[in-house]
């Protein structure tokens, strides 16, 4: 498999991260309105504030993504905050030889499985402060560009992945058929591979 050789950027446009924005502000406006006017004892204000607190949550969420910038190309991938509001906490580089975990995964909204979206983690070698994790959902333009990036870097590490992520890979076209039957271990079993230079097994 070809890794494609230039950088990209990619961005969660606003169309796809609409329905977000308003399932966000309508569960906060009404579960908070209801809590401010009616008259609640203090195990329901307890829920009701929770219950507004996840929207608000939601919505914090849904605007990082609108503004966040994700670069991927044959080094890495990086994310990076636009905007004014540059908070340090939301940058986040992981270089290819760096990648240590991968996981895959497949939300549905329909019982029949016929519709959703996916999530890709990806976690780095740890350093002196931290292990870097990044994520990115289908709602970002050229998804599947980085999902192929981050596959292949796996299998140049020799990280392990589990059967289900290989098949969420396998369902964007990108796994070749034999990695698909023969699966690469289960999480429990991924391997320490301190040489983030080479990527090479540890002996």
């Amino acid at each position: 498999m070809t890794e494609p050789a230039s950088e990209s950027v990619h961005r969660y446009a606003w169309q796809r991260l609409r329905g977000d924005y308003i399932r966000a502000g309508a569960g906060g406006a009404f579960t908070g309105a209801i809590l401010i006017v009616a008259e609640t004892n203090t195990v329901s204000a307890v829920i009701l504030g929770a219950i507004t607190l996840v929207f608000a949550a939601f919505g914090w969420r849904t605007w990082t993504r609108h503004t966040t910038v994700v670069t991927a190309g044959p080094d890495g991938v990086a994310l990076e905050p636009t905007g004014t509001v540059r908070l340090p906490w939301r940058y986040a580089r992981l270089a290819w030889p760096d990648l240590r975990q991968v996981k895959l995964s497949y939300y549905s909204t329909k019982r029949d499985k016929t519709d959703g979206w996916m999530s890709l983690s990806l976690r780095g070698a740890p350093s002196p402060r931290k292990a870097p994790r990044l994520s990115f959902d289908s709602s970002v333009d050229g998804f599947d560009r980085i999902a192929r990036l981050a596959f292949d870097a796996a299998r140049r590490n020799g990280v392990e992945m589990t059967q289900t992520t290989i098949t969420n890979f396998r369902a964007l076209g990108i796994v070749v058929a034999d990695t698909a039957e023969a699966g690469w271990g289960d999480p429990a079993n991924w391997l320490d591979r301190p040489d983030s230079t080479t990527g090479a097994p540890s002996s």
